[in-house]
C-alpha cells in the first residue's frame, strides 16, 4: 500500500511515517527506483504500533532500535524499568512542590532581613562631620534610602556601589563556580573602574581633601541627560560605602534641582595612598 494509505491505516501522517524512515526506525517495504514513492506492507502496522507505544512511554530513538527486536518478557521489563525512571523523577517533582513554599518564606525573609540591616546600618551612621548635613535632612535621606534598598539589584546595578558582605546569607543550595568562573568574575571587577573605562571622560578631580563636605558646592555644574559616575577613592575611615555613595548621589542632584538628571552612579575604592580622591566622570 503506499505511503497515504498506510498512513490512514495506523492513523498517522505521512510526515510521522517519513520521519521513522528518516532515524531508520519503520523503513517501507519497498521504494519504487523510479518515482521514488513509499510501499508499506499491512504487516508493518504492528511495528509502527511498538514503535508509537515506545515514543509515547519517552523512550529515545536509539532505546526504541534496540526494542523492536525483543521478545514481549524483554519489552515489559524496558516498560517497568521506564516507569521506575519516571516515579523517581514525579517523587522529586513533588519534594520539589512541597519545599516550595518554604523557600519562598526563606528568601522573603532574607530579603525582610537585609533590609532591616541596611536601615539599621543608615540609622547609626552619622553623616555631620562627613557631609556637613543636619539631623532633618538626613531624615529625609533615610526615607529615600529606604525605598532604594527594597530593590537589591538597584543598589547594585545603578548606584555601582560594592557591598562587602553577601547580601542574602542563604544558602540551601548554591552552585559551585568553577575556576574558570572566578577568574572571570577577577577579569570583570578588573574592568569596572571607570579612569579605565574608554566610555568615560574625566570632568573634575579633587584630591587630597577630608571631607566631602569641603568640596560638595563643586557638584551644582552637572548637565542634564548625562551620564555621571563619582568615583572615589578613600581611605579606611569613610565606612560603610553603599550608604556613603547613596548620600553623596543625593546631594548631588539637590545641588542640580530644577535640571533633568540621569541619576549618577557611583563607585568607591580603598585608597593607595591614604588620601582622599575623588573623580567626576562623565559618559562619552
Amino acid at each position: 500500500m503506499t505511503i497515504k494509505e498506510f498512513s490512514k491505516l495506523c492513523n498517522c501522517t505521512t510526515q510521522t511515517l517519513r520521519y521513522y524512515d528518516h532515524v531508520n526506525l519503520l523503513k517501507p517495504a519497498k521504494v519504487d527506483d523510479w518515482t521514488g514513492y513509499r510501499y508499506y506492507s499491512e504487516e508493518q502496522a504492528l511495528l509502527y504500533v511498538k514503535i508509537k507505544s515506545f515514543q509515547e512511554a519517552d523512550f529515545t530513538i536509539e532505546e526504541i532500535k534496540s526494542l523492536l527486536d525483543k521478545d514481549d518478557g524483554q519489552i515489559y521489563a524496558a516498560f517497568e524499568e521506564k516507569i521506575a525512571a519516571q516515579e523517581e523523577k514525579l517523587n522529586k517533582i513533588r519534594q520539589i512542590q512541597q519545599s516550595y513554599r518554604i523557600e519562598v518564606m526563606n528568601m522573603e525573609k532574607a530579603v525582610e532581613q537585609f533590609v532591616e540591616r541596611m536601615n539599621e546600618d543608615a540609622r547609626q551612621y552619622n553623616p555631620t562631620e562627613e557631609f556637613g548635613i543636619d539631623k532633618e535632612y538626613y531624615e529625609k535621606l533615610l526615607v529615600r534610602f529606604n525605598d532604594m534598598i527594597h530593590n537589591a539589584s538597584y543598589i547594585k546595578e545603578t548606584h555601582g556601589a560594592a557591598v562587602s558582605e553577601p547580601v542574602f546569607e542563604y544558602s540551601r543550595y548554591r552552585d559551585e563556580d568553577t575556576a574558570e568562573d572566578e577568574n572571570r568574575d577577577m577579569e570583570e571587577q578588573d574592568e569596572i573602574s571607570p579612569l579605565q573605562n574608554p566610555n568615560y571622560t574625566i570632568t573634575d578631580e579633587y584630591h587630597n581633601w577630608n571631607y566631602i563636605k569641603e568640596i560638595i558646592d563643586n557638584f551644582s555644574g552637572l548637565e542634564e541627560n548625562t551620564e555621571y559616575n563619582f568615583y572615589l577613592e578613600v581611605e579606611g575611615k569613610k565606612g560603610n560605602n553603599l550608604i556613603f555613595c547613596f548620600i553623596l548621589m543625593q546631594l548631588a542632584e539637590d545641588k542640580n534641582q530644577g535640571k533633568k538628571l540621569i541619576t549618577p552612579s557611583c563607585n568607591m575604592s580603598p585608597s593607595t595612598d591614604g588620601k582622599n580622591h575623588l573623580y567626576i566622570l562623565k559618559r562619552k
